[in-house]
Parts: C-alpha cells; sequence; structure tokens
C-alpha cells in the first residue's frame, strides 16, 4: 500500500499509460571514462555542460529522469533544462563502490543529499544503487546497513525510494562460472534486498545483470542514456549556427528521437 506521497510520485514518473520509465543519466566515473575515450574533456564544467545539453535533448520526451547531485544537480534545474511535466529521481550514493578486503563492493551514501537533500534539489523521488552478492553477503553486511539507512531517511520524509540492484562477477571468478549463477545470483539479491513489509521486490527476468525495484513496489528502471553517440556529436563539431554545448532547446538527432519514441512506446504496450 502506498501514501499519497508515494503515489504522487509513481504518477510523475509514469509514462500516461501508467508505466513507470526514467532515463537514466546520473553517470559520473563512468562518464569521465567515455569523454575520454571519445577524446573530451572531463572538467567540471565540461561535464556539467554536457549533461546539460543531454538533458535538454532527452527530457522533454521522458516521463522521468534520473540524475546525479554531483555534477547534474542543481546545474540543469537551474538552467531551465528539466520541464514541469519530467519527474526527477536523484542519487543517493557516491559513484562506483568501495572495493571491500574480500573483494566485494560496498555502496556509499553522499554525505550531506539523503531524502532531505533530495527535497532541497526538487526530486520526485531517491535513488539506492547497490551492487550485491547475495551468496558472499547477508543481511547483517555493509550494503545491507546502506540500504536499512536509505530506507528510514525516505520512509521518514515521505519520499519514494528506487533500489536499483546490479550483479556482477568477482574478480576472481571465471565468466562462465559468473554466467551459470546469474540467474541466482538475481533472485537472491532481490530477496537480500527485501526489507520490511511494504518493500516489493521482485526478480528480474531474461539476460539483464540489473534489476530496480520501488520502495515499496516494482520499477523498470529504463536506462537510455547514448553517451557514446552524444559524444561523438560533440567531438564531431557543431554546424553554424547550433548552439554550444549546454545551451537549453536543442533537439535531438531525428533517429535517436525515433529510437526514444519506440523505447518509451514500449512501455505503453
Amino acid at each position: 500500500m502506498f501514501t499519497t506521497a508515494e503515489q504522487r510520485a509513481i504518477d510523475q514518473l509514469s509514462t500516461e499509460s501508467g508505466r513507470l520509465a526514467v532515463v537514466a543519466a546520473d553517470q559520473r566515473t563512468k562518464l569521465v571514462e567515455a569523454l575520454q575515450a571519445a577524446g573530451l574533456e572531463s572538467r567540471m564544467d565540461f561535464m556539467r555542460a554536457y549533461k546539460l545539453d543531454l538533458v535538454s535533448a532527452l527530457a522533454p520526451a521522458a516521463p522521468a529522469m534520473l540524475l546525479d547531485p554531483e555534477i547534474a544537480l542543481p546545474h540543469v534545474t537551474d538552467a531551465g533544462a528539466l520541464p514541469a511535466h519530467t519527474g526527477l529521481l536523484v542519487s543517493l550514493e557516491r559513484s562506483g563502490s568501495r572495493r571491500t578486503p574480500d573483494g566485494l563492493r560496498s555502496a556509499e551514501l553522499l554525505p550531506g543529499v539523503g531524502a532531505d537533500g533530495v527535497r532541497r534539489l526538487g526530486g520526485t523521488g531517491a535513488k539506492l544503487l547497490l551492487r550485491l552478492r547475495a551468496d558472499r553477503e547477508d543481511a547483517d553486511g555493509d550494503n545491507a546497513a546502506v540500504l536499512r539507512e536509505a530506507v528510514a531517511d525516505c520512509a521518514a520524509h515521505h519520499l519514494l525510494l528506487v533500489v536499483e540492484v546490479l550483479v556482477y562477477r568477482l574478480d576472481d571468478e571465471d565468466e562462465a562460472g559468473y554466467e551459470a549463477a546469474r540467474g541466482y545470483l538475481i533472485r537472491e539479491a532481490a530477496l537480500l534486498a527485501e526489507y520490511g513489509p511494504r518493500v516489493l521486490a521482485t526478480p528480474a527476468g531474461g539476460g539483464f545483470d540489473v534489476a530496480a525495484w520501488l520502495v515499496p513496489g516494482a520499477l523498470c528502471l529504463l536506462a537510455l542514456l547514448g553517451v557514446g553517440a552524444v559524444a561523438l556529436r560533440w567531438r564531431g563539431g557543431r554546424g553554424p549556427g547550433e548552439p554550444e554545448p549546454g545551451e537549453t532547446g536543442r533537439e535531438l538527432d531525428p533517429d535517436d528521437a525515433r529510437r526514444l519514441d519506440a523505447d518509451l512506446a514500449a512501455f505503453d504496450r
């Protein structure tokens, strides 16, 4: 059973047919890697301009955007790039993960953000990414403690929380062994991420390493961030009169727009 605030947030993150769809654009360390691989700069001002350009192109067509409070926010919202009709999820965790002595990956909450920070940034809801290996950790582990803290914090502020769970291959694990265990790991991660009677965790289907849950409720997190394609267009230069990086109002390439429309339409079926 959702609270009034949670249900309102779900409505704001959904398509007209009631399907949840979120464009994930909260990459930070991966963004640095992608920009550098494309021969582009990774200074903070450049990355902020890049995210502003990206949000300006995608947000008008998206039910919701997932953004980070380290590079994107509040920059893109203060610049007016996020339309009023587009919902906003805000990341709670640091980019990447902390490696533990036993080879696991532990999430860390960003200092000074939390549920109150998400509200200050104008967020519709919060998102927490956990990298889990349920065969090596349990409800007493570091990730479980982070999850409990985030759940309690968001509940106290009547804020919707999306929990995104990623399974991964250990450094000393061969690819064949990981592939054979992946389905089990996803199912067990769902159980490990389940806290309290109001949390619904549903195992992911298919051959994906990532699953996402609403707290409470199920969410399909749509990751549509085309970093490579956008970076190549940036590196390729601009025609006469084309706006500089970060200027709002830039339209999506027609082929990318059709692909985005098709992806969003799939959520309406």
